[in-house]
């Protein structure tokens, strides 16, 4: 059975390998196997190839950390009036 990574774990596996983690490192911080990170990376290297490697790096660190930057700005928002 394949699980399907959310945004936030595809954040962090960037984040994390550009930080200099291994794979395994990687996998095992986020509790994922192995195989799910190199997948992971491995298209995200073919599509970096593709699109050049902002556009996807942007795409993926938005993607996986934006939501909780807007929930904390909301926070911030209701906490100021």
């Amino acid at each position: 059975m394949c699980m399907v990574l959310s945004d936030f774990q595809k954040s962090k596996i960037v984040e994390l390998r550009g930080l200099g983690y291994t794979e395994s490192e990687v996998a095992k911080r986020l509790k994922l196997t192995h195989g799910q990170v190199t997948y992971f990376l491995n298209k995200v290297n073919e599509e970096a190839k593709k699109k050049g490697d902002d556009a996807v790096y942007l795409k993926i660190m938005s993607a996986g950390i934006g939501p909780k930057i807007l929930k904390a700005f909301e926070l911030l928002m209701k906490q100021s009036k």
